[in-house]
């Protein structure tokens, strides 16, 4: 990976971490709306305690996402790729699963205006892209050690 793009990947890491944090910032801190927003749903029944679950268990599974991101970015492997693979998958379900809070600001932004509803869901989603697409590299597409037990970078081989 060239030096500039590699140094771009590392500020997107950081930036990344700090998405994560402000993310988890926003479902402990009691003067948050998204706290308010779970504090009243378990209030009035502890069924509706499992959106707050698939919301934890969102944030840890997309902090533990830093590990494969940082991983492609200085194309190291670790693992076999199957885990990652199953990782990847689970990342992906608990981001659409474990988003209670902004589905429902987006449909009450649906319902007045489509097109600002639209609008919110790139602002939201597009920051995520490139990690996802990283991930999935990671996960499905680099190399593994050749016959001899090198890693591509030793061998010459294209890594990614």
């Amino acid at each position: 990976m060239p030096t500039n793009t590699r140094r771009a990947w590392e500020l997107y890491l950081a930036y990344v971490i700090i998405m994560t944090a402000g993310r988890a910032y926003r479902l402990f801190t009691p003067e948050s709306p998204e706290y308010l927003y779970f504090d009243v749903l378990n209030a009035f029944a502890r069924t509706f305690s499992f959106p707050y679950v698939l919301a934890l268990l969102q944030i840890v599974v997309t902090a533990f996402h830093w590990l494969p991101l940082a991983l492609y970015i200085f194309q190291r492997p670790l693992g076999p790729r199957w885990f990652w693979q199953v990782i990847l998958a689970l990342w992906a379900i608990l981001g659409i699963t474990g988003n209670s809070y902004t589905k429902n600001i987006l449909v009450s932004l649906y319902r007045n205006d489509p097109w600002l509803c639209f609008l919110t869901f790139l602002f939201m989603t597009l920051p995520y892209l490139p990690w996802y697409w990283a991930c999935f590299r990671y996960a499905f597409v680099r190399m593994k050690t050749n016959a001899s037990g090198q890693s591509p970078e030793t061998s010459g081989q294209k890594k990614y």
